[in-house]
């Protein structure tokens, strides 16, 4: 949905511990009437650069910094735990443990690929995945969904809103934490992310719905990873 624009000025502000954005001197709200109240500086300035850019009309679609900032407001906050819950789910089917049983070139690039970050977690968060080979998820242990679960648990709620949005866009829990903890820059997450699909298109003919689902995916890999710059703060 679109709107006329309806404001001239946009304006950074400083609030106490946070910053707001100010369209003519009004603060702007999310969706659900809440003041957006920003954590640092950059992602404010982002937000703000967003809303400066629109033309005659305001086209959300196009403001994916303010959309991901209103998630963590609108949603995150209030449904924390729940939000937490389907984040650590995705380790019951997390996409790195699914191999390929052939043909090699696809069973030696997953593993050149994925079993780093697997590698990763059990270094970083003492978390040891099982790996197998087949079309269904690998069973876990009963220890991985609340291990999963306490380490998503400490990310604030700017934070878990991008953890959110990446895991989604990449069937993985464990490429969304590699990606917030600066682990692998987000051509790199994305690359582990796509690599099934990729290699399937290397080889066919690919259809256009396909194409589209892939762009759409990469998009949101690509805003979770600078949201997560813009969170961090000043070092």
């Amino acid at each position: 949905m679109t709107v006329k624009r309806f404001f001239s000025d946009v304006e950074v502000e400083g609030a106490e511990g946070c910053f707001t954005v100010a369209l003519d001197g009004r603060n702007v709200r999310t969706p659900e009437r809440m003041p957006i109240r920003l954590p640092t500086m950059a992602l404010a300035q982002a937000v703000a650069g967003e809303w400066r850019a629109q033309g005659n009309a305001v086209v959300p679609d196009t403001m994916p910094m303010t959309r991901l900032a209103n998630t963590a407001i609108d949603l995150v906050a209030a449904s924390r735990q729940k939000v937490i819950d389907k984040i650590a789910g995705f380790v019951t089917t997390e996409l790195l443990c699914s191999r390929a049983e052939e043909p090699a070139d696809l069973v030696k690039r997953q593993a050149d690929a994925w079993q780093p970050l697997l590698d990763w977690a059990g270094e970083r968060y003492d978390l040891h995945l099982r790996v197998g080979a087949g079309v269904n998820p690998i069973e876990q242990s009963e220890e991985s969904l609340p291990g999963v679960a306490a380490v998503v648990a400490v990310y604030e709620d700017f934070a878990l809103a991008a953890l959110y949005s990446a895991t989604l866009a990449s069937g993985s829990v464990l490429i969304g934490l590699a990606l917030a903890e600066g682990a692998i820059g987000v051509e790199a997450a994305w690359t582990c992310a796509d690599l099934n699909d990729a290699w399937r298109a290397e080889r066919s003919r690919e259809d256009p719905e396909m194409t589209r689902r892939r762009e759409g995916m990469r998009a949101e890999m690509l805003v979770a990873g600078r949201f997560f710059e813009l969170c961090r703060p000043p070092s």
